[in-house]
């Protein structure tokens, strides 16, 4: 079982269950029913008072919704134009909306950036750790283990 630790297979998998695992925390689970519209069937729904509130993403285009059944979802509107459109069609028929602020965490976008860095460093000291063959000699890749001979000492030979 040692060996599988130290092979080459162990680390692999560790990558791709962290890749995963970020890749859910990043995207979030939603819970509950989520439903996929599109646009123009947003606006039907909304037509027909089936719309409960709906959150406007403007960086991304993106609208937000829950029906009044529980269900949710997002759509992805065209332009600002037809936003616009869509918001007075809203005031019309009385559906709460509101909208995110267009910027992201600052933390996370720092995280973000770094992230790919600290995995190529990591990549890098695993390579380096694998062609020394341990931890140990990592560092004495310019250390020479052969002695040093001197001209006055006796030459054995085999005669």
């Amino acid at each position: 079982m040692s060996r599988f630790f130290r092979g080459a297979l162990f680390p692999l998998i560790l990558i791709v269950v962290g890749v995963f695992l970020l890749a859910q925390f990043l995207t979030g689970s939603s819970s509950g029913k989520t439903v996929k519209l599109d646009y123009s069937q947003l606006i039907a729904n909304t037509k027909a008072n089936k719309v409960e509130k709906l959150t406007f993403s403007p960086g991304s285009r993106q609208i937000a919704f829950t029906l009044k059944d529980g269900r949710k979802g997002t759509v992805s509107y065209p332009s600002d134009q037809s936003g616009a459109q869509f918001e007075q069609t809203l005031q019309v028929h009385k559906v709460d909306y509101g909208s995110k602020k267009a910027g992201s965490n600052p933390i996370l976008s720092i995280i973000l950036a770094i992230l790919p860095f600290i995995f190529i460093f990591g990549l890098f000291i695993f390579l380096m750790n694998q062609m020394q063959g341990g931890g140990s000699r990592f560092t004495s890749f310019g250390k020479s283990r052969a002695k040093r001979m001197t001209p006055d000492a006796p030459k054995i030979t085999f005669r």
